[in-house]
């Protein structure tokens, strides 16, 4: 009797596999294809501390007396050392965060914030320069979608140009038109809110890649992780990565989803994000997501639709 209650609850908490990865990852691109439309109608507040170092060289002279200097090599306490100490330049922005639909030929979904606050001060012209990206002429879809990008990031700390440092990037992997560039790997089984997940590894193979360097006009692919319930596709957290080896410049942007009961979805919780090149920070970014509402107005843009490819990302 035990060892039959023992099989009957293995197999309920562990059942087996009956579905292929093709069919989850047409459930995800289902989902997603659902759910950004759903987001497009939703608001919320991001609260967003960022941090990038700022190296202070201090010369440490030890051994010195009274003018005189140790010899080299002698007892381990002469000479003169460098010494390097780590001190950073901290900012936090509070914005409003939504999801934008871009008039290109796959009707594409891209988040924008407007910064209302930076460290305690409010940003006066916020209104003005959205209403000025939104209503500008414009030649095509592509140069709106670079003009929001860069309003979104006009406040990014660091030398690193970002403008994927939005929560639902990662998600446009799933997009039908780019599933094809990317191999996808079941590697592992995770369990969040209650949900049984698969982990999906993806890896970017095939070109044009969803970003760019726009500095050096080259590709630059993309791999990860996806945390996706096979039943019905829902995304309950993304990992997204660029470079591979030592002294390329590495970025990891994880994001956190949780459900949100009011609305009858899942939405961002969180977002980490961080630079480095050489096995050293460049930056480090942490948003938090709160207070989701409904504003009610399906936001779509009386402008241009162009034939060209889907607008990349400048990393």
């Amino acid at each position: 009797m035990t060892l039959r209650f023992l099989a009957v609850a293995t197999a309920f908490l562990f059942p087996l596999q009956t579905v292929d990865i093709t069919t989850v990852l047409n459930n995800a691109t289902a989902y997603v294809e659902r759910y950004e439309p759903t987001l497009g109608l939703i608001i919320a507040e991001e609260e967003y501390d960022q941090r990038v170092p700022l190296t202070d060289l201090a010369f440490r002279a030890e051994g010195v007396r009274s003018g005189g200097v140790a010899p080299r090599g002698g007892n381990g306490r002469g000479g003169i050392s460098l010494r390097a100490r780590q001190e950073y330049h901290e900012q936090r922005t509070k914005s409003d965060f939504l999801m934008l639909r871009l008039p290109t030929t796959d009707n594409q979904w891209v988040g924008f914030r407007v910064v209302v606050e930076v460290d305690g001060r409010e940003v006066r012209d916020r209104l003005d320069r959205v209403q000025d990206v939104l209503t500008r002429p414009t030649e095509s879809a592509i140069a709106q979608w670079r003009a929001m990008a860069e309003e979104s990031a006009r406040f990014n700390l660091g030398d690193v140009l970002r403008s994927t440092n939005v929560p639902t990037f990662a998600l446009v992997v799933l997009h039908r038109e780019h599933r094809d560039r990317f191999e996808f790997k079941h590697v592992d089984d995770d369990r969040i809110e209650g949900r049984r997940v698969w982990v999906i590894e993806f890896e970017e193979v095939r070109g044009p890649t969803l970003i760019i360097n726009p500095v050096k006009g080259i590709d630059v692919p993309t791999h990860g992780r996806l945390w996706i319930d096979p039943t019905d596709g829902l995304i309950a957290r993304s990992e997204l990565k660029t470079g591979y080896s030592e002294g390329e410049l590495e970025s990891e942007i994880t994001v956190r989803y949780q459900p949100q009961t009011d609305l009858g979805i899942w939405v961002p919780r969180d977002m980490r994000e961080s630079y480095k090149s050489w096995g050293q920070n460049l930056f480090e970014g942490h948003a938090r997501y709160s207070d989701y509402q409904r504003y009610g107005v399906s936001v779509e843009e009386d402008v241009p639709v162009d034939d060209q490819e889907p607008p990349r990302s400048g990393r």
